[in-house]
C-alpha cells in the first residue's frame, strides 16, 4: 500500500515538473524579450539625437562627406530597429508588440520617423537646399524622442 502511494505521488510529481519547466522557460523568454525591446527602443531615442547631430554637422559643412556617410548608417540602423520593434525579429529574439496600445505607440513613432527620415535623406544630396529639411528635423527631433520614450515606458510596465 505504501509503495503504491509513493509510486502514485512520484508519478504525479514527475508530470508536474515538465509543465513547470515550460512555464519557467516562457517567463524567462518573455523577460529576455522585454529587456531586448527596452534596450532597442532606448537605443532608438539615442539614434534620433545622433541623426540630428550628424544632419546639423553636415549642414554646417564640418567634414560633410564623413557625416553624410555616418548619417546614412544611423538612418539605416534606426529604420531596421523600428521594423524589428513593430514586426518582431526572431534573430534578435524580439516578438511583435504584446499590446494594442504599444503597437499603436510604435506606429505613431514610426510615422514621425518617416517624416524625419525623408528630411535626413535630403542631406545626402550634396548642394541640396536643406531649409525645409532643417525645419522638419528641428521640429520632429524632440517629438520623436518623446514618443520613443513613451514606448520604452510601456515596455517596462
Amino acid at each position: 500500500m505504501r509503495l503504491a502511494l509513493f509510486v502514485g505521488a512520484l508519478a504525479a510529481a514527475l508530470t508536474l515538473i515538465p509543465g513547470g519547466t515550460v512555464e519557467a522557460a516562457q517567463s524567462v523568454s518573455q523577460e529576455a524579450d522585454a529587456k531586448n525591446k527596452i534596450n532597442l527602443s532606448g537605443r532608438q531615442r539615442m539614434l534620433t539625437q545622433k541623426a540630428s547631430k550628424e544632419f546639423c554637422t553636415n549642414l554646417a559643412g564640418v567634414d560633410a562627406p564623413g557625416y553624410r556617410t555616418s548619417l546614412k548608417g544611423t538612418v539605416s540602423l534606426f529604420q531596421d530597429s523600428m521594423v524589428a520593434l513593430l514586426l518582431g525579429d526572431p534573430s534578435q529574439n524580439i516578438v511583435p508588440p504584446y499590446t494594442t496600445e504599444l503597437r499603436i505607440q510604435l506606429q505613431y513613432a514610426s510615422e514621425l520617423w518617416l517624416q524625419m527620415r525623408d528630411a535626413l535623406d535630403a542631406a545626402q544630396d550634396e548642394g541640396a537646399d536643406l531649409a525645409e529639411a532643417t525645419e522638419i528635423v528641428a521640429g520632429q527631433n524632440d517629438t520623436l524622442l518623446a514618443e520613443m520614450n513613451k514606448a520604452v515606458g510601456m515596455y517596462s510596465q
